[in-house]
């Protein structure tokens, strides 16, 4: 039986020592979860590493039937990186035109353009480990990790949830950049942070007393620093971002994946892997020196002599390559079905009507729409942290599915129709320009009065 580790069981607890014990417990629960397993197996797959790929050992059978490790014939194991493709496709495409405010300077109080790197990496997460989380601050948000680790190395984080309404409020965060080196963990709660490590002997113990979120100093030229004032936000700050049935997307898709690689490594270990063997009738007298001598003799000069009623045949194997790409053709187009991804390949010909094109993004649309909503509730989260309007109009603007060349000028013929703000405005925000569209609306307005002078 797992145990579940909440905010409510934390909250009872009353002296340090027992804290340090349940934080510890909590990390070793939240790494045994399925979660966090399905998670790590996807910042693998990612990163191009297939564990179940790695895990396989080639093996040749000697005479009596034991098996022995084949360490002559090739054991390349090739990864794709498919899995990558088709996360940094999903969200590149629902954000990687920002996120737009209609009020330039709400998003500017959550960090400015660095809000949108910032979310891409919390979605990233999200979708790899089935839920990401961004931590918020009076300069933007941190992305925190379940288990995927995306970059290798960063810190991990277990939510804690209240039982009564299921939120999170408060969370373990916890890293070791090398084994040799001491455990750092961190405890968010809603009255503060309080930092722990741990020391020579391998115990756990306060490195940094609970201190609040926000630090306001008073100080002047004269006196310097006079008096520091603690101050805490009205709602937990770190927000979550779910994901579609809130697991990892590699759920269901890990054996295509290993499928697609055990196929692609076969097909190049048996490429140069034509074989030939040599069919001997009426010859029982030939023992297995007798064979090696045969064959001795074939690669030596090239000529077999065979005795009267002596039949000899060649046979060859071949590696099958139609086949193997039969087969990983097969996989690749199921894999892309199954991620509703778009697969760019085949949208390569010059000749592609602007029809075709959408239809190809059709599948990858249906699931940003499913996607956008998990997005936009944590946008509202930070937001609420923040003290700002939760109402404040945003969108994004996923790129064109037709000739941009062809849009911009239909645009611009209905500019008249529509005004030239709005034109501005549609025209920045298709060429990833969205943050600009007040600087340049500014720059075009005192041009026009300085024409109006002259």
């Amino acid at each position: 039986m797992i145990l579940i580790y909440t905010y409510n069981d934390l909250a009872k607890i009353t002296d340090e020592q027992s804290r340090i014990n349940f934080i510890q417990e909590a990390i070793a629960e939240h790494e045994s979860t399925e979660m966090f397993k399905n998670g790590t197996i996807a910042g693998l797959f990612y990163r191009n590493r297939d564990v179940d790929l790695e895990e396989i050992v080639k093996v040749v059978y000697d005479r009596e039937g034991n098996p022995h490790a084949d360490k002559v014939s090739p054991n390349h194991k090739l990864v794709t990186n498919l899995f990558h493709i088709f996360t940094t496709q999903l969200v590149s495409y629902l954000l990687g035109n920002g996120i737009i405010f209609e009020d330039n300077k709400i998003k500017q109080a959550l960090g400015g353009s660095d809000f949108d790197f910032k979310v891409q990496q919390v979605l990233t997460y999200a979708i790899l480990d089935g839920e990401g989380y961004g931590f918020v601050t009076e300069n933007g948000i941190v992305p925190f990790c379940y288990a995927c680790k995306i970059h290798g190395n960063e810190p991990l984080l277990v939510p804690l949830k209240d039982e009564d309404d299921d939120t999170i409020k408060a969370a373990i965060r916890y890293w070791r950049i090398a084994d040799d080196k001491p455990l750092r963990i961190t405890l968010y709660e809603m009255d503060g942070v309080t930092e722990y490590k741990e020391n020579e002997i391998g115990e756990v113990e306060i490195y940094i007393p609970k201190k609040a979120y926000k630090i306001n100093t008073i100080s002047s030229k004269i006196e310097g620093n006079i008096s520091s004032t603690g101050e805490n936000y009205s709602y937990f700050p770190i927000v979550p971002m779910g994901f579609i049935n809130g697991q990892s997307s590699i759920v269901g898709n890990r054996a295509k994946l290993f499928a697609y690689d055990v196929v692609l490594s076969g097909m190049i270990n048996n490429v140069d892997m034509n074989k030939i063997y040599w069919i001997i009738r009426n010859a029982d007298g030939m023992d297995r020196r007798d064979d090696l001598n045969f064959v001795g003799d074939i690669i030596q000069s090239q000529v077999v002599h065979a005795p009267d009623g002596v039949d000899i045949s060649k046979e060859e194997i071949s590696s099958r390559h139609d086949s193997y790409i039969s087969v990983l053709n097969t996989l690749r187009k199921e894999l892309f079905h199954d991620f509703q991804a778009v697969d760019t390949e085949n949208l390569s010909a010059s000749n592609k009507t602007t029809v075709e094109i959408k239809s190809a993004y059709e599948n990858l649309n249906l699931k940003c729409d499913e996607v956008e909503k998990y997005v936009f509730d944590f946008i509202r989260g930070c937001l609420r942290v923040r003290g700002l309007d939760e109402n404040a109009d945003f969108h994004f603007k996923r790129p064109n599915n037709i000739n941009e060349t062809e849009y911009l000028t239909t645009i611009s013929s209905i500019a008249p129709i529509i005004s030239d703000d709005l034109a501005l405005k549609l025209i920045c925000e298709s060429l990833g320009l969205a943050d600009e569209y007040e600087n340049i609306r500014t720059q075009k307005i005192a041009e026009e009065v300085q024409r109006f002078e002259e």
